[in-house]
């Protein structure tokens, strides 16, 4: 499992590269790729997103923009302010929102895994771009439960299948990567 993680992390990694081309804005979203693919190995796994590997993205995003500062003071300060208010609205969105359903269902809904992870993509995207990785993200989270679920109903003691969020959380923020990409972006508003 451990090799086979490490390779899509690579993958994911010169996948961002080639598309945004060499520039350090590639070079921070490739390791934040290669970051999110070993959240979802690890999620997947243990059931678990280790503060570890939140605060290492949260630290690649941080450099980036301290690296940014040198050069333009100014959308460096702009692209600090956005992210920290995606990550504020989304992480904090979540935990009250959370909170709230646990006391209401009596049992966890979110992981609090997941919540600092969904904040981190705040970080990243910015609000409305981070809105959209996290309604993707539950979106497959729940055809991934689903479809374990319905994959478990005849296995004799079994319980109906859940699904780490991770591994969604990481398929959706890598997606829209490429899909933000330069040359993407061109072909979509061509």
């Amino acid at each position: 499992m451990q090799g086979k993680v490490i390779g899509l992390a690579a993958l994911a990694a010169v996948s961002i590269l080639l598309l945004y081309g060499p520039t350090l804005e590639a070079v921070h979203l490739a390791a934040f790729a290669a970051i999110l693919v070993v959240v979802a190995g690890v999620d997947q796994a243990t059931r678990r997103i280790p503060n570890a590997l939140v605060l290492a993205a949260f630290s690649v995003r941080i450099l980036y923009i301290a690296i940014m500062w040198f050069s333009n003071a100014g959308e460096a300060s702009s692209l600090l302010a956005e992210s920290l208010f995606g990550a504020v609205v989304i992480g904090g969105g979540l935990l009250v929102f959370t909170m709230i359903a646990d006391s209401l269902r009596g049992g966890e809904n979110m992981g609090g895994g997941d919540i600092k992870l969904l904040a981190v993509i705040g970080f990243y995207f910015g609000l409305p771009v981070g809105l959209f990785v996290m309604a993707a993200a539950c979106a497959l989270g729940a055809c991934a439960t689903l479809l374990l679920q319905r994959s478990s109903r005849g296995a004799p003691d079994s319980q109906p299948g859940t699904f780490p969020l991770g591994p969604a959380i990481a398929v959706s923020a890598i997606a829209a990567m490429l899909v933000l990409c330069p040359p993407i972006q061109s072909l979509l508003l061509f």
